[in-house]
């Protein structure tokens, strides 16, 4: 939908709705949902990894959006070396080699000559399977010099990292989280908050936030 308007189509196609539309990215409406349940510090970033891979950035209480509304789109930045065609249509976007949808095809990749493992890469998880630790562990690593750039920009007070991932392996991942901020000396470093979900719970967690969402006075609906 690059270069194109949702809401003025959804206007044009349906003239008789004499109603307020509203888009919204889902990081964007999930930050809202966590903020809702736990009242998260009024600086706080979401990362979320259940299907691509996205971001939200809160603050100072607010929702920073951006001129195209598109502030936090990790999924689609470029990375040098990268030859992975994205579901984007462009070339070495950063969801091609860490993420939800990434995870996934390398833990699809690596089954196929063993039929027997689980079919989907968070079950495989759940059971402990250490290949499938390790595509999560490697993902986290992948994925952390471009967060190691956002927590260097807004000096969020929080960290929530939204992946589709099972309870057993929440401490690993927080800890690999942990020793790459150690690693890299950032300071002051953030509360950090891994929230685990799927692609359904994440669409319902969006849903919930986007309903909170729409009815904050202060919130500006953009075109």
């Amino acid at each position: 939908y690059q270069d194109r308007s949702i809401r003025k189509e959804i206007k044009t196609a349906l003239p008789q709705i004499n109603i307020p539309i509203i888009v919204e990215r889902n990081a964007v409406c999930d930050i809202t949902y966590f903020n809702m349940l736990k009242k998260h510090k009024e600086d706080s970033i979401l990362v979320s990894g259940c299907f691509g891979l996205s971001a939200a950035v809160l603050l100072d209480g607010q929702i920073l959006h951006g001129r195209s509304g598109n502030i936090g789109e990790l999924g689609h930045i470029q990375i040098e070396g990268n030859s992975l065609i994205c579901r984007c249509g462009r070339t070495g976007c950063l969801e091609t080699i860490t993420g939800g949808i990434a995870w996934n095809k390398r833990w699809t990749d690596f089954r196929k000559p063993n039929k027997k493992l689980p079919i989907l890469f968070s079950d495989a998880l759940k059971t402990g399977n250490t290949n499938a630790l390790s595509i999560l562990m490697e993902g986290i690593d992948m994925l952390f010099p471009i967060l190691s750039n956002l927590l260097i920009l807004f000096v969020p007070e929080c960290l929530i990292l939204y992946l589709d991932i099972p309870e057993n392996v929440v401490t690993k991942t927080k800890e690999r989280l942990i020793f790459n901020l150690d690693k890299n000396h950032i300071k002051p470093r953030p509360d950090i908050e891994i929230a685990t979900g799927n692609q359904v719970s994440s669409i319902g967690a969006a849903l919930v936030g986007f309903k909170h969402l729409c009815g904050n006075p202060h919130y500006e609906i953009k075109e």
